[in-house]
């Protein structure tokens, strides 16, 4: 099972990540809690945890988190959707309140659900979302070279759009607040 835990951020930034994994890791005892913690992305909002194990390991390891971090702010299990319908505005709506609370992983997760489904240009801007996306998990977790690297891929893939809009984005202003961040690294942690 895996389950995303998200803690309210206090004063951390992306590159705390390795005093917080000390942290963590100090605190989650191998031979008690037998669960894989990973995946710690930082947004100035919160600091986002992803836990593997059955239930009773995680439980074990939300109990040390929380020594850590306090009490979570959402605990939730993640599931891979079957083939269930998908409401676009519903989407839309969905994804940019997840961009705007800076939970870039789950946005890209709701995202390519949709983009599975779509074709051509559509496609394409809904790649570029999601590419956009990974950027940003990349830039929480401290790694602006990953982030060049996807926002490029991304910026050179909304180029190749025909549409303007998707899930409410203008993606003309997107390519321009995308080039302006790799242009001049700064890394904003928004993008909706």
């Amino acid at each position: 099972m895996r389950v995303l835990a998200l803690f309210k951020n206090h004063g951390k930034n992306p590159r705390d990540i390795p005093i917080l994994k000390h942290t963590l890791d100090s605190l989650l005892k191998p031979e008690e809690c037998k669960a894989l913690v990973t995946n710690i992305r930082v947004s100035s909002r919160n600091i986002q945890i992803d836990v593997f194990g059955d239930a009773k390991a995680i439980e074990c390891a939300l109990v040390a988190i929380r020594k850590a971090l306090g009490e979570p702010l959402e605990v939730r299990v993640i599931k891979k959707r079957k083939d269930e319908q998908i409401d676009e505005q519903e989407l839309a709506k969905r994804v940019s309140s997840l961009i705007k609370e800076e939970r870039f992983w789950e946005a890209h997760e709701e995202l390519e659900d949709f983009w599975r489904k779509e074709s051509g240009s559509k496609k394409l801007a809904l790649q570029a979302l999601i590419l956009l996306c990974a950027a940003y998990v990349h830039l929480q977790k401290n790694d602006t070279e990953g982030f060049t690297r996807l926002a490029t891929r991304a910026l050179y893939t909304l180029e190749s759009c025909s549409v303007s809009y998707v899930l409410g984005f203008d993606l003309d202003a997107l390519k321009q607040k995308i080039a302006n961040a790799i242009k001049r690294s700064e890394f904003s942690v928004s993008f909706g």
